[in-house]
């Protein structure tokens, strides 16, 4: 992880559009940067997209893999504990709703082996 900068994070939540609501950036002491993606409502207020920011044109090329699973799961819970208090702030109650139940029910298994190298 000392070669890299930063990592940068994808929030993503299923029942959403696939493009990621928040980008996360971590630094080398683990200090959570959350920047935030406007999130816009469809007309008849049962769904919502989001926009991509300007950063997209950077690819998020800053990349590493936590192979130790323990590991991955502190980070991913510490970032997104980070990120719903900020999005409680940033975010109409309505979207905010949304979005926590939404990650309260994301759940991954991920399988190492299946990681392309």
């Amino acid at each position: 992880m000392s070669i890299f900068d930063n990592i940068k994070i994808t929030i993503k939540c299923r029942g959403f559009d696939e493009n990621p609501i928040a980008i996360v950036t971590i630094n080398l002491n683990e200090e959570a940067e959350v920047r935030f993606i406007p999130i816009l409502w469809t007309r008849d207020r049962n769904n919502i997209f989001v926009t991509m920011p300007s950063l997209k044109g950077f690819r998020y090329q800053n990349c590493f893999v936590i192979s130790d699973t323990t590991r991955f799961s502190e980070i991913k819970k510490q970032i997104f504990q980070e990120f719903l208090v900020k999005a409680e702030k940033e975010y109409h109650q309505n979207e905010f709703d949304r979005i926590n139940k939404a990650i309260q029910q994301q759940k991954e298994d991920i399988n190492l082996d299946e990681i392309p190298l």
